[in-house]
């Protein structure tokens, strides 16, 4: 289990009236297994889990790998991600080596090729970055 603190900017409730509470952790690649959805390609995948983004990634490989064409947003905030002890290179980093554009969702609803710079100014405007990771070729 990883156990993940909530982000003060993502939940109303502050921090110190939350109690602690381990529940076991699950692979998605498992849960489909189980429910026989493991078959289906998937389309598109959401990933928000307050800094533990790459543990959930790497318990989807296999879905992942089934499904050439799925596209996955994920909410990137790199400190979040080293508060929980991972390095956040390695969310991105896991979609680059499998193949993935990586792209900034702006406010208006558009979507820019992420860059060290545009990634940059970004985390500078709000601690954190929509991004959307496309598979080579579909953007």
């Amino acid at each position: 289990m990883y156990a993940c603190s909530m982000a003060a900017g993502s939940n109303p409730v502050p921090k110190k009236r939350l109690a602690t509470r381990t529940v076991p952790a699950r692979r998605v690649d498992t849960i489909l297994a189980e429910h026989r959805a493991d078959s289906e390609p998937l389309a598109f995948v959401k990933i928000d889990v307050q800094g533990c983004e790459f543990s959930v990634c790497r318990g989807l490989t296999a879905a992942l790998e089934r499904s050439p064409g799925a596209a996955v947003a994920i909410e990137y905030a790199p400190v979040e991600i080293e508060e929980q002890g991972g390095d956040p290179r390695e969310l991105l980093d896991f979609f680059r080596e499998r193949g993935y554009t990586v792209h900034l969702l702006t406010k208006d609803g558009r979507s820019r090729l992420l860059t060290a710079s545009v990634l940059g100014s970004a985390l500078e405007r709000r601690g954190y970055a929509d991004l959307l990771c496309l598979p080579h070729g579909t953007a």
